[in-house]
Formats: structure tokens, C-alpha cells, sequence
């Protein structure tokens, strides 16, 4: 039986688990600029090719990863952990493109908006729009992952650095 205090657990993880997303890919498209401008580029100029790219290189990572986890070899299931964790980790500095890419065009619309101002807010909305019950769960969230990591490796790509304004 679900008492009052277990909805509240799980609403308080949720908007801490948010609240962790947020603060990361804003760290991720401050700290790294030209990474995340990179990414950005990559998003706005080929937006179907890095998604397929994020897509050809999440799918055979995350099979590798599940079959190595599932072995009963303690070394092969630390190598399967060890490659998610690689996995999050180049889907977190992509996310920073892809906060980058949602920031401009908030920026675009909104006018008089500090480059600070304009990344919170895009961080804000992709972690809302993931929030979403089943919608944002298991069709945008996934869809975000995947287009992180075709941001970080259509970045790598590029030879020329886009232009980088600093806040």
C-alpha cells in the first residue's frame, strides 16, 4: 500500500535527480565553451546526421556495456560500468551543445538576455521537458542522450572553432 510519505520520496528524488541534471549541463556549457559551441554547431548545421551519429555510436556502446555488465567476471562487469561511465560522460559534455544550441535561440527571441541568464534557462527546459511522466521519460530523455553524444563526436569533427561569446 503507497502511504502519503511515499509519494513524497519519490517527488523529492525526482526534483533532486532534476535539480543535479540542471546544474550539470550548466556546468558542462560554462566550463567548456568551446566544446559546447562545437556541439552547437554540429546540432544546428546537421541536425539528422547527429542524431544518427549519436545514435551509431550509443547503440553498440550500450550493447557492449549491457553483455560485459551481465558476465559473472568481476573485471568484465568493472569494464561494463567503465564504459557506461564513458558513455555519461561524453553524453554530459555534448549536453553542453546541446544547451548551447537551445540557449542561442532562447536568446534569439528573448532579446535582452545575459549569455548566464540564457543557459540556466535552456538547462531549465531541457530538464523540464525530460520530467515530463512517460513522455519526456522514455521518448525525449533517451532522445537527448543520443543527440549529446552525436553532439560531442560531430564536434570532434569540426576543424574550424565557432565563434565563442563569453558571458
Amino acid at each position: 500500500m503507497t502511504t502519503l510519505g511515499d509519494v513524497f520520496l519519490i517527488l523529492g528524488g525526482l526534483f533532486a535527480i532534476g535539480i543535479a541534471c540542471w546544474a550539470a549541463l550548466v556546468l558542462s556549457a560554462i566550463a567548456f565553451p568551446n566544446r559546447a559551441a562545437k556541439g552547437a554547431h554540429a546540432l544546428s548545421n546537421k541536425t539528422g546526421g547527429t542524431f544518427f551519429l549519436g545514435f551509431m555510436v550509443f547503440a553498440p556502446a550500450t550493447f557492449i556495456g549491457l553483455v560485459l555488465a551481465s558476465l559473472p567476471s568481476p573485471a568484465a562487469k568493472i569494464l561494463g560500468f567503465l564504459i557506461f561511465l564513458a558513455l555519461l560522460l561524453v553524453a554530459l559534455l555534448g549536453a553542453g551543445g546541446m544547451v548551447r544550441f537551445v540557449s542561442e535561440k532562447l536568446k534569439a527571441s528573448a532579446g535582452d538576455v545575459s549569455q548566464y541568464g540564457s543557459v540556466t534557462r535552456a538547462s531549465g527546459l531541457l530538464v523540464a521537458a525530460c520530467n515530463i511522466p512517460f513522455l519526456g521519460w522514455f521518448l525525449l530523455a533517451p532522445l537527448m542522450v543520443i543527440g549529446s553524444v552525436g553532439s560531442y563526436f560531430g564536434g570532434l569533427k569540426q576543424t574550424v572553432a565557432p565563434e565563442v561569446n563569453q558571458a
